[in-house]
C-alpha cells in the first residue's frame, strides 16, 4: 500500500483499520523509561532494572516504541546510577537500533 492509498484507506475506513506500522510509537515523552528497584539483602545495594534505553522497534507486540536514547540515558543518569549493565546480546544493539548505548551511558 502506497502512501497516498494508505491516506485514502484511512479517510474512509477509520482508525481502527490502520495497519499496525503506521500506529502511534510509543516514545521517551509519552512513555518515561520506568526503572523498578529490586534490594537482594538488607544490607546489599539496589539492583535497578529497566526495558532498552533508547530502543526503536515498530513492530513490537503491543505496538511501536521510537524512544530517545539521550533522554532515556539522562533518566538513568537523573536516578543517579554508578554503573550501567545491559543483558543485551550482541545483534540486539542492532535489532533495536541502540548501537551508540555504550557511548551514550559513557558521556552521560
Amino acid at each position: 500500500m502506497t502512501k497516498n492509498e494508505y491516506h485514502s484507506f484511512f479517510a474512509v475506513s477509520g482508525s481502527h483499520s490502520r495497519p499496525k506500522s503506521f500506529n502511534n510509537d510509543r516514545t521517551s515523552l509519552s512513555h518515561p523509561l520506568q526503572i523498578n528497584s529490586v534490594q537482594p539483602s538488607p544490607t546489599s545495594g539496589h539492583i535497578e532494572i529497566t526495558f532498552c534505553p533508547g530502543k526503536v522497534d515498530r513492530h513490537s507486540a503491543g505496538g511501536g516504541w521510537n524512544r530517545d536514547l539521550t533522554v532515556d540515558v539522562e533518566a538513568i543518569r537523573a536516578w543517579g546510577a554508578s554503573v550501567i549493565v545491559t543483558l543485551l546480546e550482541q545483534d540486539e544493539f542492532d535489532l533495536l537500533q541502540v548501537r551508540g548505548l555504550p557511548d551514550a551511558c559513557r558521556t552521560a
